[in-house]
């Protein structure tokens, strides 16, 4: 059910815990950190700091812990003092007081209340503050990629050529299959393939020169 909150019209809706208790949000006691209140402040108004975050120990020192099995803070719904002496511990450890809600006769929602304090209970019954993490530092920048290396330069034709006989001068004309049976005269040449204007020179396989291929064009050569 939605439980009107004391002074205001508003509804805020109650939360029902696992254990059946009813936990709803309540004005902070005095010494519980709460929202900065220079929201609130009017302007050029100076504002004091907010309050330091509640002290776990302090809640188990000062008040009474009631059993939550048998209904948490309601148990203190009409009694206001022993209300807001008390705390209760939830099932997942969470530390809670007891707030004592008071709203205008005839309004509903009054009542003791669970407030979440933030504060654990550990395996031995102590009551601790937890400490969050700081969020790890940013990644360092990736470094850029690194440039690609430039291709190499083009040989020179002259130093690959230079050297060769053209089979294409021959008379009559060559290619370097003719010299199939001739190892010397195969690496001697280069042709030159007029269609595609590109030269290659013609290689010699060892494997292939009983059957009277030895000498093969090679993939066309980039020059300048």
């Amino acid at each position: 059910d939605a439980l009107p909150i004391s002074g205001g019209g508003a509804e805020v809706p109650a939360r029902v815990t696992a254990l059946g208790a009813e936990e709803m949000p309540s004005p902070q006691p005095a010494g519980f950190g709460g929202a900065d209140s220079s929201a609130l402040a009017p302007e050029g108004e100076s504002v004091s700091p907010p309050p330091p975050p509640i002290d776990c120990e302090a809640i188990q020192r000062d008040r009474t812990r009631v059993d939550n099995n048998g209904g948490g803070c309601q148990i203190h719904n009409d009694s206001p003092a022993a209300c807001d002496s008390s705390f209760f511990v939830r099932a997942d450890a969470a530390l809670s007081i007891c707030t004592y809600r008071r709203v205008p006769v005839g309004a509903s929602g009054w009542g003791c209340r669970a407030a979440a304090t933030g504060c654990l209970v550990d395996d031995s019954g102590a009551a601790y503050r937890p400490e969050i993490e700081p969020p790890p530092p940013p990644a360092p920048p990736r470094p850029p990629p690194d440039a690609p290396e430039p291709p190499p330069p083009a040989a020179r034709c002259l130093d690959v050529f230079g050297g060769l006989t053209s089979a294409q001068h021959l008379d009559p004309p060559r290619w370097c299959s003719d010299f199939g049976h001739d190892h010397q005269a195969c690496v001697s040449h280069y042709v030159l393939v007029e269609q595609t204007r590109t030269r290659h020179l013609c290689l010699w396989d060892e494997h292939e020169a009983e059957q009277g291929d030895g000498c093969y064009r090679s993939d066309p050569i980039q020059c300048t």
